[in-house]
């Protein structure tokens, strides 16, 4: 019996490669032009083309990244292709996103510098709509079909070690509600949502993160500042080219979801966010409370008096949120010191210039501690640090990060000292720089 089945099997081999001779020789040997492509591509001296690589080639290398990161071909990002792979000797195939996000660019100006081979894979109407890798993908016959993304489809690769969500192709409106879901999930409205919550460990998504989408408009955000083309025409029909510039991350990610801007700044109006989100009326919430009023809870909404910390106490615990949360509008605060508090109420002034430099002359500390909470936030988002310097090499993050416990940038403090390294240049001068090093390491642990 064994002996018919091993005879079988050499039988049923030795078929195969009669018939299929191609076919079998491809399975025991790589294609000669793909292995020419990886040794150009794994040597620091070669260069490839891609214009002149077969789009058959392209596909398998692409087909060699799925498989040594063991993900499907259709999971491939900008990301992916930037990292450092064995079978080219630790070399990236960034080239390859360069080469097809320029021909994209020239595409879009005019179609006619598309070779022949591509024109006939991709509607020309398409070509406004669709971003570097799904042009790519249209290009080399990845199918990108699938399932439609839905609320809980995002919710289950989200939870997942494994899995990688692929932005691009979740619906703006399924991004929305996975917003409004981690809103809830802190016991906040929607328009309160910033940019540090994304470091939350959200229960409906098993404890992982939205720093993912985070990064995500952050980089399209930075990518559309060089070049407005580099936006997908659905971005467009949301955003201009003439506000792009003064957008930060959150504002961007609110124009694009359609998010209002408006933020609750009064204890008034997020008594009356929280009261709508639980669904109760005015005289509901005054009878859970024991009021025989509900002129009360009007007079609250309106702003027309400041309540005792032990009526907003029990405001809070009918409305199932933090006390801290109703008062000052932000989660889970840091124990900053009294003088840390102060500076934080300073920073929410309108300083002119002469203000800073006379801040910076008088007490060096108050602007090391605004320096040392961006760089925290920056390394939390980043998942390193190294040293405050760094943060010299981008000046963005003055411009466009939002200080969680500020509630605003530090472009102004960049304004008063013209730029971002005479700031760390006065803080080096005062002999601050390894003390701020020292406070984010501390606080990261």
């Amino acid at each position: 019996m064994i002996k018919r089945i091993i005879f079988s099997v050499i039988g049923i081999f030795i078929l195969t490669s009669l018939i299929a001779p191609d076919a079998f020789a491809r399975r025991v040997k790589d294609d000669p032009l793909l292995t020419e492509v990886i040794r150009k591509l794994s040597s620091d001296e070669e260069i490839v083309f891609w214009k002149d690589v077969p789009l058959s080639v392209q596909r398998q290398l692409l087909e060699r990244v799925a498989g040594e990161l063991n993900i499907d071909i259709t999971r491939i990002t900008r990301d992916t292709l930037v990292k450092h792979f064995n079978f080219i000797k630790g070399k990236t195939l960034g080239g390859i996103y360069t080469y097809y996000s320029n021909l994209l660019k020239k595409a879009r100006e005019d179609p006619d510098v598309l070779p022949a081979d591509i024109r006939t894979k991709i509607p020309l109407e398409d070509i406004s709509i669709i971003n570097t890798m799904q042009f790519m993908f249209k290009i080399l016959d990845i199918s990108t079909e699938r399932a439609e993304f839905t609320i809980e489809g995002v919710i289950d690769i989200l939870s997942s070690d494994e899995r990688h969500m692929r932005w691009d192709y979740v619906p703006f409106e399924v991004q929305q509600q996975l917003l409004v879901k981690a809103a809830g999930e802190l016991g906040i409205d929607i328009t309160m949502f910033e940019a540090h919550h994304f470091l939350t460990e959200f229960s409906f998504l098993k404890h992982h993160t939205l720093e993912v989408m985070y990064k995500y408009y952050r980089r399209i955000l930075m990518e559309a500042r060089e070049d407005f083309n580099s936006l997908s025409q659905k971005f467009k029909n949301r955003v201009n080219e003439q506000e792009i510039g003064d957008l930060d991350t959150m504002q961007f990610m609110r124009k694009i979801l359609r998010f209002p801007y408006y933020v609750t700044r009064s204890i008034g109006e997020r008594i009356h966010l929280y009261r709508y989100r639980i669904g109760l009326t005015q005289e509901e919430l005054a009878k859970r409370i024991g009021l025989q009023d509900a002129s009360v809870i009007y007079d609250l909404e309106q702003g027309k008096y400041y309540p005792e910390i032990r009526f907003l106490e029990l405001l809070a615990d009918t409305m199932c949120i933090d006390v801290h949360l109703l008062v000052t509008g932000k989660t889970g605060p840091y124990n900053y010191t009294a003088e840390e508090k102060i500076w934080i109420a300073d920073s929410a002034k309108s300083l002119n210039d002469w203000q800073w430099r006379k801040i910076a002359e008088e007490n060096p500390r108050q602007i090391a501690f605004y320096v040392r909470e961006l760089a925290i936030y920056i390394a939390q988002l980043e998942g390193t640090f190294r040293d405050i310097w760094d943060l010299s090499g981008n000046p963005r993050y003055f411009r466009d990060v939002t200080v969680p416990c500020l509630g605003r940038t530090l472009i102004a403090l960049v304004r008063a000292f013209d730029g971002v390294y005479p700031i760390l240049k006065f803080l080096e001068t005062k002999g601050l720089i390894e003390s701020i090093n020292e406070e984010v390491r501390e606080r990261l642990k």
